[in-house]
């Protein structure tokens, strides 16, 4: 049935051995998000894997094989693997040394197992990797300074181990490394790592001070230190981060002073107060208008000028429009900076759309290789207790792997309705056909309203137009309502 397959994908698959495949030419294997077994502990279907010398993306997450990680069936993969990925798999025993043979691989996922023992040293062979999951095992020892070979190293995650010892100081030789995340004592070195634009070092019962060296990071956009037992005062220096956009010192047992914060985190207060209430937390200011209210609010470290616009008022609508209209096209130094739109039962429905629209640009752009889900509609976007959307059924997803990694063919249809032109008519998949299906959902939420905010149905026209090549894609989409 799967001759001529070059890629295989089980969705539901229960308490039944890993098949074993014998295809040379299979390039993609995705087996995740089963109930998937293994005969043996030493899950010896990944031997027959040394027959498919083509596979380029083995996929075998969530899946409760129970076993131990042989050495030489590792070694014996594909040597044209790029991505492997067997996180969450109650995969026990050490990491093999001879996944060093595996020099092609750009992704390894091997995050929420019971791995023991040290990261091995053949790491550093993989010189095209560039991002490292081991996070939630129970890895062991000093982090090794092998690590400092891979040259295009994006994003390391060590969280949740026992690990012990500092970072090595050859880690600010990383030039790509822009995320790190760790377990055990907060480390002073932290500083000398110039390029990160990501910090996560939350829920690792830190129980040191946070270092002053921290503020040297002139490019941290994100610093997460949440959930743990830090204390102290918060350093000074914080407040140099001057490119910081999230920070979440919570749960801690922080004292002192709050420090000075750097410009871009600070808007002027209204000097004009009608009314204020206060709260924990919180302190509400507030300038009455005919359809809309200003609010300055103060919340914990950051003070933050809100706007609420009167629904029941007919001129808010039209107000939205030109204030966003007139946002998005002028920058100056002194003019209050849009951080974000608010979310009320009008504009629930938008967020939930910004949400999809940066789940694309994702697989699209920030993906080792261009994800594209070709099912995009409303019944397979989810949302959670908070309303927060979630992007489901990657059933018949395409990877656009290969030397061409704009457009692949496929003959499975999609559904009808939300498919682009190019698709339904030629099966050539690209990845502004996610692009078309997110337009079509556009249309049918603010349709349905009676007042229909016009920069929405502006972006919703130039996702669906039928040209591919004037047609937005994702980044774009995001870049938009970010400067609204």
């Amino acid at each position: 049935m799967f001759q001529h397959s070059k890629t295989l994908r089980f969705k539901i698959i229960t308490s039944r051995e890993v098949f074993r495949p014998s295809q040379t030419n299979l390039e993609s294997l995705s087996l995740s998000q089963n109930y998937l077994t293994s005969s043996t502990p030493e899950l010896s279907f990944l031997s027959s894997l040394s027959n498919c010398k083509s596979l380029v993306v083995f996929l075998l997450s969530n899946n409760p094989l129970n076993g131990i990680l042989p050495r030489m069936s590792i070694g014996n993969l594909s040597h044209s693997l790029e991505i492997f990925d067997m996180s969450k798999c109650n995969v026990s025993g050490g990491i093999p040394e001879e996944i060093g043979n595996l020099t092609n691989l750009t992704t390894i996922y091997l995050g929420g197992n019971k791995l023991n023992g040290s990261i091995p040293f053949t790491l550093r062979e993989l010189q095209k990797l560039q991002y490292v999951g081991l996070k939630d095992n129970k890895l062991e020892g000093k982090i090794p300074y092998d690590i400092c070979h891979l040259a295009k190293l994006y994003k390391l995650d060590l969280g949740g181990n026992k690990l012990s010892g500092s970072i090595p100081a050859c880690f600010s030789n990383l030039a790509s490394l822009r995320t790190l995340s760790l377990s055990g004592l907060l480390p002073l070195e932290i500083g000398n790592l110039k390029v990160l634009v990501g910090i996560d070092f939350s829920m690792n019962n830190f129980s040191s001070v946070i270092p002053s060296t921290i503020g040297s990071l002139k490019d941290l956009q994100y610093l997460f230190l949440g959930y743990n037992i830090l204390k102290g005062s918060i350093p000074d220096s914080v407040g140099d981060l001057i490119s910081l956009k999230s920070l979440n010192f919570s749960n801690n047992n922080l004292s002192g002073a709050i420090p000075l914060f750097s410009p871009n985190l600070y808007v002027p207060p209204c000097k004009t107060s009608i009314h204020h209430t206060s709260r924990k937390n919180a302190l509400f200011l507030g300038i009455v208008l005919s359809f809309s209210t200003i609010f300055m609010v103060v919340v914990i470290l950051l003070i933050v000028a809100v706007k609420v616009f009167h629904l029941q008022c007919g001129r808010a609508f039209k107000s939205f429009d030109i204030e966003c209209e007139i946002m998005k096209s002028i920058h100056y130094r002194n003019l209050v900076k849009i951080i974000s739109s608010c979310s009320n039962e009008e504009f629930k429905e938008m967020n939930i759309m910004i949400d999809v629209a940066s789940v694309l640009e994702y697989l699209h752009f920030n993906f080792l290789v261009p994800v594209i889900h070709c099912d995009l509609k409303p019944s397979n976007v989810l949302l959670d207790d908070t309303m927060v959307a979630h992007l489901s059924d990657f059933g018949i997803t395409k990877l656009l792997i290969g030397e061409d990694q704009s457009m692949t063919q496929t003959q499975t249809l999609a559904t009808i309705g939300y498919i682009a032109p190019e698709y339904g008519r030629e099966g050539r998949v690209f990845a502004n056909g996610d692009v078309y299906s997110f337009g079509i959902m556009l249309m049918e939420i603010h349709s349905a309203k009676q007042q229909c905010v016009s920069f929405v149905f502006n972006l919703a026209m130039e996702c669906t137009i039928e040209s591919l090549e004037l047609r937005i894609n994702a980044k774009e989409i995001v870049s938009t309502w970010e400067l609204i």
